[in-house]
């Protein structure tokens, strides 16, 4: 009898307590009484649901080429210096811009709007602008290179390989281009053969190409494959931790001038999944370094100076990390070191890698698992490209002098940066 009478009482406060709720819902959505905070409370709670909905539904929608905003994210800007920056991005499905902007007060100096025919998470990536503000632009893994004058039209159109990653420009600005070949019935990842024991194993391979920039034509073509065959550097294929794409070339870094340590014409190849730079020179197919280290999927290797290269340090894994957490697990683990991104020199004259600024990376704990980019701006300023938060930072002598997002025109979700450049 007792816990029918109690059951009885619980059951009398959930109904009482649901209509009290259905009551005070009701008067408080209508207004005809003010119920102060409580009111506010009770109609956020009866809209949560609608937000929540339409939360969903908007990313959804949204294509991958934007980047939710943390709602704490604060931005800095101290810049006392024009920084002027190239930037690609996503103004409509079927739309891209392409924008020259100074970063320090966000002024914007020319802008190309260019057409989508590709998927809606398709990138604009890494384009290149020239002297006379015509630029050169690819859907990132998927389309040739296109280049465009200053007002858009369309110059001239190379359609024989897939562009992917970094374009870069030598001193007669031609271009040079990370790329895949196009064959004749379509494009070809799978192009490259092995073996392995009794396996015969397949891989994708990557093309280094010269483009000719006033007619497009290809001025040098060369696999990666065949050159590290004929450089009797196969070997390094069993040291990529990714097979499927053993090299992953992602930038290409022409040299413009000689120096005692590389000659007019030596490009630096940065291969993320060798997680090394490979000094080539054209002129005669020779391989002169390999240049491994310290350092992990890098990304964007630049010259500085005649004895100098400075690269974006991922400082990651290729592949994800995959723990089996349904092991039992030590209660006294050894710990080991907490990895962040940073930027990484290397010296051709003393063989010798040096982390630079890496405090500030540290503290701030800028980290990207894929992407990145660096550039310097002075010897004691560089910007960096967070690519997979979307944060753009401007370091300077350990010091943040600018952090912010690329905002978009979806409230709430900035712009994916794809490769921007500074335009010096």
């Amino acid at each position: 009898m007792k816990k029918v009478l109690a059951f009885s009482a619980k059951t009398i406060v959930v109904v009482f307590s649901l209509s009290l709720l259905i009551w005070l819902t009701k008067h408080s959505y209508s207004k005809e009484k003010e119920f102060g905070f409580v009111g506010e409370m009770i109609r956020y709670l009866g809209d949560f649901p609608d937000m929540f909905s339409r939360a969903v539904e908007e990313v959804q929608k949204l294509p991958e080429t934007f980047v939710l905003t943390p709602s704490n994210f604060k931005d800095i800007n101290e810049l006392n210096q024009d920084v002027k920056l190239l930037s690609a991005f996503t103004s409509k499905p079927k739309e891209r811009t392409v924008q020259l902007f100074n970063l320090r007060d966000n002024q914007l100096l020319h802008s190309w709007i260019i057409p989508n025919p590709f998927q809606p998470h398709d990138r604009i990536m890494d384009p290149v602008l020239f002297s006379d503000s015509s630029l050169c632009y690819s859907f990132n893994g998927v389309s040739g290179i296109t280049k465009i004058d200053k007002l858009g039209n369309v110059v001239w159109q190379q359609e024989d390989i897939i562009h992917h990653h970094s374009m870069q420009i030598d001193e007669d600005e031609n271009i040079w281009a990370c790329a895949y070949v196009r064959e004749p019935n379509g494009h070809i990842f799978y192009k490259t053969t092995f073996q392995l024991g009794e396996k015969k194993l397949w891989c994708v391979d990557n093309v280094i190409v010269k483009l000719d920039h006033i007619t497009g034509e290809i001025l040098f073509n060369k696999s990666i494959s065949e050159m590290l065959k004929e450089n009797q550097l196969e070997h390094l294929l069993l040291k990529t931790a990714n097979i499927d794409d053993p090299f992953h070339i992602n930038d290409i870094e022409p040299a413009t001038y000689n120096s005692p340590y590389f000659e007019k014409g030596d490009v630096f190849i940065s291969s993320r999944n060798l997680s090394s730079i490979i000094h080539y020179r054209p002129l005669n197919n020779q391989v002169i370094q390999v240049i491994s280290g310290p350092f992990y999927c890098q990304h964007d290797v630049d010259i500085i100076n005649d004895s100098t290269l400075l690269f974006f340090n991922n400082n990651t894994f290729v592949n994800e990390a995959q723990n089996n957490w349904a092991n039992p697990h030590s209660k006294e683990p050894i710990e080991l070191d907490n990895f962040q991104s940073n930027i990484m020199s290397y010296s051709l004259n003393s063989n010798t890698f040096n982390v630079i600024q890496e405090d500030v990376f540290i503290t701030n704990e800028i980290f990207t698992n894929t992407e990145g980019m660096v550039q310097q701006l002075n010897d004691s300023t560089y910007f960096v490209e967070e690519q997979n938060s979307g944060v753009l930072w401007v370091i300077n002598n350990e010091k943040v002098v600018y952090k912010n997002v690329l905002p978009s025109q979806h409230e709430g979700y900035h712009h994916l940066p794809n490769w921007i450049k500074v335009i010096k």
